[in-house]
């Protein structure tokens, strides 16, 4: 017991020996860092000059700073800054979707990320190149029972028009569910968004589809925006709208917000069916959260 106590101290000394901070070793004026330094203050900036010894700092908020180098206990780049009203603010990487149907936008290539929304919805997104993602997801309801569970796939492309002020994008949306003899149903679709990727406004149509009945006739339309409130807080409303023929419809209408942490993204919100028929009012919760895996390089 003793042997087993003194080599787990001895690798967790061993471990905290080589955890060390890797400063950059020459001055760019192009490259934002988030540091952290041993008292837990925050600093955004462009490393101006570095040596052994301190470290010149342009920040937005408070100027030309300088550090001492042996009192920083973390740096990090950050990926693709964006100025908002003069200060610079982390792009949010889930600017190609919002609550769940995607815009004109996409994730860079090599993202991956996990989205799960009531514990039972579970997805994980792809860039498979700058232009062009992949979702796969399941609902894995087979764990209560044996219950069919839905499974489906969906291939995006996304064509900038011009940089952050329009985008195009389209693809489709295919599944199954397993456990069940439902054949291929899906949806394919196109949308164009406007504004940058921080705000913007989405209008898209889809048409959907089946192994069984073929394709559908009557369009869906969707109508979404986001807006950044925040340093890391997004009003977010994702808008549907579909025709059933003899004048039956069904409208989803929501609002909500969107927390994009460090580590971890939260969604919040509740949608509101207006269907034909139906004559009183209710909402329905959401709440999901999204974990980015890291960049394969």
């Amino acid at each position: 017991m003793k042997i087993l106590f003194f080599s787990i101290s001895f690798l967790l000394i061993l471990g905290k020996s080589h955890a060390q901070v890797v400063i950059p070793t020459e001055s760019d004026s192009t490259t934002f860092w988030r540091i952290v330094t041993a008292d837990e203050n925050e600093y955004i900036g462009q490393i101006l000059s570095v040596d052994s010894i301190k470290m010149r700092l342009k920040t937005q908020k408070i100027g030309v700073i300088t550090l001492q180098t042996r009192e920083i206990r973390k740096i990090t780049k950050i990926e693709n800054p964006i100025l908002i009203d003069g200060e610079v603010r982390e792009e949010n990487n889930q600017v190609m979707r919002y609550f769940l149907f995607s815009n004109g936008y996409a994730v860079r290539k090599g993202e991956t990320y996990y989205q799960n929304i009531w514990v039972l919805f579970n997805q994980i997104t792809m860039g498979l190149g700058d232009h062009i993602n992949l979702s796969i997801g399941t609902m894995p309801l087979f764990f209560f029972g044996g219950t069919p569970s839905p499974v489906w796939a969906n291939l995006k492309a996304s064509f900038p028009i011009k940089k952050d002020k329009l985008s195009i994008g389209g693809g489709v949306l295919a599944g199954s569910v397993v456990g069940a003899e439902s054949g291929l149903i899906g949806l394919g679709y196109g949308n164009i968004t406007i504004g940058s990727r921080s705000k913007n406004l989405t209008f898209g149509v889809g048409y959907g589809f089946s192994s069984r009945s073929g394709s559908s006739t009557l369009p869906l339309f969707s109508l979404s925006g986001m807006v950044q409130i925040g340093k890391r807080s997004y009003l977010i409303t994702e808008n549907h709208a579909i025709g059933f023929g003899s004048g039956e419809y069904l409208t989803l209408i929501s609002v909500g917000g969107r927390y994009v942490g460090k580590k971890v993204s939260l969604d919040y919100g509740a949608f509101t069916p207006v269907v034909s028929g139906l004559d009183r009012f209710f909402a329905i919760p959401w709440v999901g959260i999204v974990i980015p895996l890291g960049k394969q390089k």
